[in-house]
């Protein structure tokens, strides 16, 4: 009975010293992962920063876009919301960019402002009015059109 057991005992250790191996293995690569991310480049957080802007950008857009076909609120409100956030993302990135690239970031500031001025002035009230046929022709030609494209090469 005693050898039974002494059997088990080891069967356990064996099994113990395995999954600590194992184990030990998992959190190194975690770790020696976590230094390579610690060693990523400042530059690539800025990378990541505008890619979301451009894609904040271009939800804007779909939500004016959203607002013309379907004349919800909701999308027009959205459309304010992200207007507001990409401009402050915008200000933001101008003021962390090297001084070489602000005049660019600058750029990307106006344009979006624009953009959205001219959304405001032209497209909402032409919603509003019940003329959103209108409004797809004013965004599918003209300045409105321009800006876009102008602000997305940025």
């Amino acid at each position: 009975m005693s050898f039974l057991k002494n059997t088990y005992i080891l069967q356990f250790f064996g099994i113990l010293v395995i999954v600590l191996f194992f184990s030990s293995v998992v959190i190194y690569q975690v770790l020696k992962i976590n230094r390579g991310l610690e060693r990523m480049p400042p530059q690539f957080e800025k990378v990541i920063f505008i890619a979301d802007l451009k894609r904040d950008i271009m939800l804007q857009s779909s939500s004016m876009r959203d607002y013309i076909i379907y004349g919800d609120e909701r999308f027009l409100k959205d459309f304010r919301e992200l207007a507001a956030k990409n401009s402050e993302k915008e200000q933001e990135l101008i003021n962390v960019i090297r001084e070489q690239r602000r005049p660019l970031a600058m750029e990307i500031k106006n344009l979006n402002d624009r953009y959205t001025a001219l959304c405001e002035n032209e497209l909402v009230p032409l919603v509003k009015k019940d003329l959103s046929v209108q409004a797809m022709n004013v965004t599918s030609r003209g300045e409105i059109l321009e800006v876009y494209d102008s602000l997305i090469k940025k």
